[in-house]
């Protein structure tokens, strides 16, 4: 499974990272929006996995432009510290998949 991860943390993305190459995946990094939706357009990916913070946008708007723009399908995970019942709705509607 070819998955691809936005993390601008780069201890939390090379953790992802070790846990996804262990169980066998092939895994593209990611520390900008723009270059994840760049590499959705370039490469065929089974999974993304995006954060709620980053330096650039908001991983909200990634999901949103990501299925509202660019017509990706894929599941999407939403990764963030935030555990609130709201964020979690918000996440869901915007196109995730999981939180």
């Amino acid at each position: 499974m070819h998955i691809g991860v936005l993390e601008d943390d780069l201890d939390q993305q090379a953790f992802i990272e070790q846990c996804l190459l262990t169980a066998g995946h092939r895994v593209s990094l990611f520390t900008r929006s723009n270059e994840l939706r760049r590499a959705t357009q370039q490469h065929t990916f089974d999974l993304l996995i995006i954060d709620w913070r980053l330096p650039d946008s908001c991983g909200m708007d990634v999901v949103a432009h990501l299925r509202q723009h660019d017509s990706w399908r894929g599941p999407i995970l939403f990764i963030t510290a935030s555990q609130g019942e709201e964020d979690v709705v918000k996440a869901l509607e915007q196109g995730a998949d999981d939180f």
